[in-house]
This record gives C-alpha cells, sequence and structure tokens, in this order.
C-alpha cells in the first residue's frame, strides 16, 4: 500500500488529543548515575537504558527509574564500550555492537560480561523484536562501509538470519538514509530506508513486507548529482536535505496497534501522517508547535517507542517552563505537576523521561467521518 502526505491538505491537530497516559518517570540521580549531554536513552519491558557517549559509559535503571548498574566502557578487549554507540536489550542479556571491531559484546541485565561474538558487519545501531536483535549500519565511512547491506536479524546467540538493504553510493556518507524502528507487534520491527521512501516490516521469520510514502511534493536528485557523494563540503547535502520545500524526511515513525505514524517537516512546520492499517487510507494533520498546549509533546523530538508508548526526555527546568505556560489544571490527569515543588528536582538532575500512548480513539473518530 501507499502512504500519502500531502501538507497542503492538513487537518489542525493539537497533542492533548494525540496522545493520552501522559507520565513522567524521575530517573535517579547520583555519581554512578548521572547522564551526561550525549547519549542515547531506551525503554524496554523491564528496564530504561541509557548510554553515555562522552564520557562513553552504560547505565541501567528500572522501569520506575531507580538505578541498577554502571558498566563502564574503559577496560581492555574483549567487553568494553569503546566503538559502541547503541544497544538493546533482550531478555536478560544487554548488547552492544561494536564497529570498529566488527563484533557485538553482551552482558547480562546484573552488570557480569559474558561474551563478545564477531559479526561480519560494522555495526552502529540496534534493535530488537520479541525473540531476534536486528542490527543496522547507518552511516559508516568506506573503511566499515563493507558489506552489500543495511539491516541484518540475528537470534539470541547471534546467529544471522537474514540481511537485505543497500544504500546508493552518493548517500554513503548521509546519516538519514536509513533509520530501524521497533514495532507495535513484537514480533517485528521496522525498517525505514528514506532514500527509498520505503519502509519495511521485518517478521522474525524471515518475511518482509513494506509500505511506499508517496511525498507531494517529492524530493527529486539530479541525475548528476548522483555522481558525487554527498557530503558538507560540496553543498549537496544543503541543496537536498535542507530543502524546506520537500517533505523529506521522515523524522519519526510510531508503529501501533491500527496506526502507522509519520513525523515530518516541510516549509519548516510539522506534519503528522496517520496511516490506517485496514484500510490503507491516510489522513495528514498539522501540528503547530508555536502553541503553548503542544510544547509538552512535538513531533521533532527523538523518541523510543515499546508498544505503543513513547519515551521523551525533557530537561526538568524545561519541563517546569512549559507547564507554567499551561491553562491551569491543563494537566491535571497526569502525574505530571507533583515535580514542580519536588526540591531534589533541579538543573543538575537527571532529565525527566515523558512517556505517553497514542489515542488511537481519537483518530478512529477522524477516520469515520472521512
Amino acid at each position: 500500500m501507499v502512504i500519502k502526505t500531502k501538507p497542503n491538505r492538513a487537518e489542525k491537530i493539537m497533542a492533548k488529543n494525540l496522545y493520552k497516559d501522559m507520565h513522567y518517570i524521575r530517573l535517579e540521580s547520583h555519581e554512578n548515575a548521572l547522564i551526561g549531554q550525549r547519549h542515547k536513552t531506551k525503554l524496554f519491558d523491564n528496564h530504561i537504558g541509557v548510554l553515555n557517549l562522552n564520557p562513553r559509559n552504560f547505565i541501567l535503571f528500572d522501569r520506575q527509574g531507580n538505578y541498577l548498574l554502571n558498566i563502564d566502557a574503559q577496560g581492555k578487549e574483549p567487553g568494553n564500550l569503546s566503538s559502541t554507540y547503541d544497544f538493546t536489550i533482550l531478555d536478560d542479556k544487554i548488547y552492544f555492537p561494536n564497529h570498529i571491531n566488527k563484533s557485538i559484546s553482551i552482558y547480562t541485565t546484573d552488570g557480569k560480561y559474558q561474551k563478545t561474538i564477531p559479526a561480519d558487519h560494522s555495526y552502529m545501531g540496534l534493535s530488537r523484536t520479541e525473540n531476534h536483535i536486528v542490527a543496522s549500519s547507518k552511516n559508516l565511512s568506506e573503511k566499515f562501509h563493507q558489506a552489500p547491506y543495511n539491516v541484518a536479524v540475528y537470534d539470541a546467540d547471534m546467529n544471522r538470519i537474514l540481511h537485505f538493504g543497500n544504500v546508493p553510493l552518493h548517500l554513503e556518507n548521509i546519516n538519514l538514509y536509513d533509520v530501524v524502528y521497533n514495532s507495535h507487534h513484537k514480533n517485528e520491527t521496522i525498517y525505514h530506508q528514506i532514500l527509498s521512501d520505503t519502509i519495511f516490516r521485518i517478521k522474525d521469520k524471515g518475511e518482509i513486507s513494506y509500505n511506499l510514502i508517496e511525498h507531494s511534493p517529492p524530493l527529486i536528485i539530479d541525475k548528476r548529482d548522483k555522481k558525487m557523494t554527498f557530503d558538507l563540503q560540496n553543498g549537496l547535502f544543503d541543496k537536498y536535505l535542507h530543502n524546506t520545500k520537500a517533505t523529506y524526511p521522515v523524522r519519526n515513525l510510531l508503529d501501533s496497534n491500527n496506526y502507522l505514524l509519520l513525523f515530518y517537516n516541510y516549509n519548516f512546520k510539522y506534519y503528522i501522517t496517520a496511516f490506517t492499517k485496514s484500510s490503507g487510507e491516510s489522513l495528514i494533520f498539522y501540528f503547530d508547535s508555536d502553541d503553548a498546549r503542544n510544547h509538552i509533546f512535538n513531533p521533532s523530538m527523538d523518541f523510543t517507542a515499546l508498544d505503543n508508548t513513547m519515551i521523551i526526555e525533557k530537561n526538568i527546568e524545561d519541563v517546569r517552563r512549559v507547564i507554567s505556560a499551561l491553562p491551569e489544571d491543563y494537566l491535571s490527569d497526569t502525574n505530571i505537576d507533583t515535580i514542580l515543588d519536588d526540591p531534589d528536582m533541579d538543573e543538575n538532575a537527571n532529565p525527566v523521561l515523558l512517556t505517553y500512548r497514542l489515542n488511537e480513539e481519537y483518530l478512529d473518530t477522524w477516520f469515520e467521518e472521512k
């Protein structure tokens, strides 16, 4: 099926209506649990993981935000995290890719190093299904980009089940060509190959299905530019990826039980396309980022999703500033207002994690009226 994006036909939508069950998770803050400025946070069934990138170390919390352990990046091979940029957790194991040594290190969730397994490719990203590990190459220099595929699926012991996908040579150095997401369905993951405008669903059994995105207006690359490597120096990055008149790229995906949501920019504004899986119809919404009522959530934010739950990080002072501008009792059905007077929450505390669930019932009413 084709997912259509036409911003000039967008309906206005409010975050308060589109999302429900908003709560915050306060991550414990102390010397061994502090999160650095550059980091990656992921939400799992029983854990919250944070990988600090500078300096590099891994911190594990439970789902309530209580500190569990810290894995230091230092130490001799095997098992150090010095070349790790991502992680995932499957059952009671934590997986870290090492893109320089072409390997994946495995720890238990009680912090014990188990083993390092050689990989046949240099991976920068890891995701998971209910039973499998999904590795992605993302953007790699020519030194490491030595395999003709971008995504591979492994079992828990890192035996490869399938691999596929490739990137045009002129776009190898751009970090926007593919993104791997968790699916609502625990036996599959989603791979968005941005430059082909294709969303693949990869099932555990090796079955692959896909949707095509019909951008309006589309991103069109001149044939002569495809002979050059896109980078920041030759102007091709600005010419195409900063083109405000093209609905490109999709910034985030959210896969729920009945809908697939695409988040993207057009002409410096934010849009959301809701694609219903049952009938294959698409509705496009305009998201007003200037409205204070939308500042708790914005579709341009990076978020991770698991089982229809989104998690977004916000600095505590930013949260308080946003809440102070909202109408009285606007967030009365959440637990977020309790942080306003918490004396232990200050600018030195870890980020607040806000969780949301998609309000599918609200989207149902739009499609019923269509």
